[in-house]
């Protein structure tokens, strides 16, 4: 049993533009979906508690945040025991160093993801019109995959190739291409 709560028509906010996850319920397909393409006929945007069990077991509880998960989060299995515990903000990671543009908070500059302390997940970088400047992937601290980075006008700027073991110390990160600010490959 999956119990939640859901925002009405007229409150329905989509996905924003860099969300990670996004969770609504699909009336259409009757479950919760995470998906980042909504249908704004057929879904409710998950937000409120959530709990989902079997019989009296707690399986999964947590908050939802228009359709971001939020606070903390736990997961159970069928004997009880703890499996995972996270907490997020409006669905970043909670640990993640944020930082910002201006005094308020309004204007994102950097997220570095932090899972129990070290550098672990997605990592983004802002322009202060908001467009994306740089992202990339963090593993055990360390920069794996593929890194690209953006011009101001949302235009590609470079694509740099770190090694996918973050324990590879003896191969260096390659620039795979790069653009000018017109489009045009270098």
């Amino acid at each position: 049993v999956e119990l939640f709560h859901y925002l009405k028509d007229k409150d329905y906010e989509g996905p924003g533009e860099f969300v990670q996850d996004f969770y609504y319920y699909d009336f259409k397909k009757k479950k919760i979906v995470n998906s980042t393409k909504v249908n704004k006929d057929y879904a409710g945007v998950l937000h409120g508690h959530y709990l989902k069990k079997i019989g009296d077991q707690v399986l999964e509880e947590g908050y939802f945040y228009k359709g971001m998960k939020h606070g903390r989060w736990v997961e159970y299995n069928r004997y009880d025991i703890l499996q995972d515990k996270r907490k997020y903000w409006k669905g970043w990671a909670k640990e993640s160093m944020m930082s910002y543009y201006d005094h308020d908070k309004t204007i994102l500059k950097e997220v570095i993801p932090v899972h129990y302390g070290e550098k672990n997940g997605e990592y983004y970088a802002f322009h202060e019109n908001g467009n994306i400047a740089v992202t990339g992937q963090y593993k055990f601290g360390h920069k794996v995959g593929l890194w690209k980075e953006f011009y101001a006008n949302k235009r590609i700027k470079r694509e740099v190739v770190y090694p996918d073991d973050p324990f590879d110390f003896n191969t260096d990160p390659i620039i795979m291409r790069e653009w000018g600010e017109g489009g045009n490959l270098l």
